[in-house]
């Protein structure tokens, strides 16, 4: 009888580490007709991660820019976008091995994989848990709709497992946990929060888990030790990523930065209640489990902070404060705060289905599932992008022509010789050509909201018609040949030629 028991549970850990993979191969097949090895980078973001992936392996350090209007971080070294230097440098390294089109996704499944295998091993959930875990990762909207992407919200995801896995561990042991357990989830958190400075919320669990007593003299300590760490994760990160074009903290000036914050929240707090369904659908689920979950601690007060009430006061801690973060100092519309907040409401389901009793599972999967109603249509219309041959098309065609017109060369005089300035169309629409840039070129996406300076650092354009008709007057350049709906210029005022 043990021997069988053993058994099951070994089949179901088997079918939880391969269900995120799993599941997103079938929906490819049965949606698209189309495989893993189909999926292409098809939107802006997709674009700068891939392309940033492809300028480490070629290059290393020494690639050319990827920044908006030409705007720096302000280390010179760090030649990234506004992730900062944690995902380049875990897509790079797996880019230095081989970086096809669909590197990013295959990565992410990888990554997913990996952490999964981690909660089996230090948790061992038991079988009506591992149930519950299968159709979570199996049903996720989040997992569903990035799975395909060339975007970091899976790797976040599995990040959002490790922290799950590591707060079980702490729950469980608390001021018990060996130093060595101490010191690694130390790390993982000051990781994640480099990625995303929102997990800097897990610091205050961290420490108050590991007092002694939870006093309010303990608790202020945690909350002045979590400060200190978010505040140096925001600088290492804000150090090393070019300013992000979309962040209400991204004006200049400190005056001009609190006039854009509390512009935002009005702004933001206009727009809860529009947008698509999933992303209204997730914002109120937050709120109210969130609101669940405090009712629960406060009607079982009596037992203090024993497992239960710990594991909900983390889990309903982290969206909810991630979703106030999101208002504050972001921007909620496009999916924006929905890929911000689906990470730690991943966290928080996989720590609760460990952690609370059965029946709290049963109904947080079936609440979860509810999403699918909206992330269904969405999948299918969002990846039916990341299949089109209309861009492998263009990326089979335009990438001999433009490493001849234009290759990665390291003995340059500048980066900005090895970085192409993009018209935001070959970045949101037709992004074939950016994709087909030799590796090592890096792009600098011209956003005119931003502002940018003339005359401009990079050494080729790539700009469509309509973009320079609005600013050509302003450059000084000379045409090289036709691309889809512009032109690829070289720049004489680069100092590159």
């Amino acid at each position: 009888m043990l021997g069988e028991h053993r058994a099951i549970r070994a089949v179901l850990y088997l079918i939880l580490l391969t269900t995120p993979i799993a599941v997103t191969m079938a929906m490819l097949a049965i949606v698209h007709g189309a495989s893993l090895t189909d999926l292409m980078p098809a939107g802006p973001d997709d674009v700068f991660y891939w392309r940033q992936a492809a300028v480490f392996a070629r290059a290393g350090f020494n690639g050319g820019y990827m920044t908006a209007a030409e705007e720096l971080s302000a280390l010179p070294f760090a030649r990234f976008f506004a992730w900062g230097l944690a995902t380049p440098l875990v897509y790079g390294a797996a880019a230095t091995i081989a970086w096809p089109y669909y590197g990013v996704p295959l990565v992410n499944l990888a990554l997913l994989t990996g952490s999964l295998a981690v909660l089996i091993t230090i948790v061992r959930p038991r079988i009506p848990q591992t149930l519950m875990l299968i159709v979570v990762f199996g049903a996720f909207p989040s997992t569903l709709i990035h799975a395909p992407t060339s975007m970091q919200e899976l790797f976040q995801h599995a990040l959002a497992v490790m922290a799950a896995t590591a707060f079980v561990y702490l729950i469980r042991r608390r001021q018990d946990t060996p130093w060595p357990a101490r010191a690694a989830i130390a790390i993982l958190i000051m990781a994640m929060s480099i990625t995303k400075v929102t997990w800097a919320i897990l610091w205050i669990p961290y420490f108050v888990l590991l007092s002694r007593k939870v006093l309010v003299r303990t608790v202020a300590a945690a909350l002045f030790a979590s400060m200190s760490l978010a505040i140096l994760a925001a600088v290492i990160h804000r150090l090393t990523a070019a300013p992000y074009p979309f962040a209400a903290a991204s004006s200049d000036g400190l005056t001009g930065t609190f006039e854009a914050v509390l512009g935002g929240i009005r702004e933001n707090l206009g727009l809860f209640n529009s947008g698509h369904p999933l992303e209204v659908f997730t914002r109120l689920l937050v709120i109210a489990g969130a609101a669940v979950a405090l009712v629960s601690v406060f009607r079982r007060w009596r037992a203090g902070l024993d497992e239960r009430n710990t594991a909900l006061l983390v889990a309903a801690g982290t969206v909810s404060v991630t979703l106030v973060a999101g208002i504050v100092l972001y921007q909620i519309k496009y999916f924006r705060d929905f890929r911000l907040i689906t990470s730690p409401l991943l966290m928080a389901l996989t720590l609760l289905i460990v952690m609370l009793p059965l029946r709290w599972g049963i109904a947080m999967v079936g609440v979860q599932a509810i999403a699918l109603i909206w992330a269904i249509p969405y999948y299918a219309e969002n990846s039916a992008l990341h299949v089109s041959s209309r861009v492998d098309r263009q990326v089979a065609k335009w990438t001999p022509l433009l490493s001849e017109a234009f290759p990665y060369d390291p003995a340059r005089p500048s980066p900005w010789c090895n970085t192409a300035l993009v018209s935001p169309y070959y970045i949101f629409d037709n992004v074939g050509v950016s994709i087909a840039l030799d590796n090592g070129i890096g792009l600098s996406l011209l956003t005119l909201e931003r502002g940018i300076a003339f005359p401009v650092k990079s050494a080729y354009l790539l700009l469509d018609e309509a973009l320079y008709a609005h600013i050509g007057y302003q450059l000084r350049v000379e045409a090289v040949f036709d691309i889809p709906g512009g032109k690829l210029y070289r720049n004489l005022d680069s100092g590159c030629f």
